[in-house]
């Protein structure tokens, strides 16, 4: 976390629930910037999550912003898939 560069996105899937609908997420992050949020990076957690040291510290990054994948706890490699799917499908709708 301490090398992220503050200007890019980092999108948080948070598995505790306190994350916003990446929808909702990406749709900002696009309005702010007035373009597609291209280069956004996905913070996704280990098997078991974060604890909530590593939580804060997460949280606390500059351009942090924590996404919820829906209302199941999904597998890492299945999160991981799972927030690529809907930001493409969000932010490329034309392809």
């Amino acid at each position: 976390m301490e090398r992220w560069p503050d200007e890019r996105p980092l999108l948080f899937a948070n598995e505790t629930g306190g994350g916003r609908p990446i929808a909702d997420v990406l749709g900002d992050i696009a309005f702010a910037n007035d373009i597609p949020p291209i280069g956004c990076g996905f913070q996704i957690g280990p098997e078991g999550g974060f604890d909530d040291s590593e939580r804060r510290i997460i949280v606390g990054s500059p351009n942090c912003h924590p996404i919820d994948l829906g209302p199941l706890i999904l597998r890492s490699e299945t999160a991981a898939f799972a927030a690529l799917s809907c930001a493409r499908a969000l932010t490329d709708a034309s392809n």
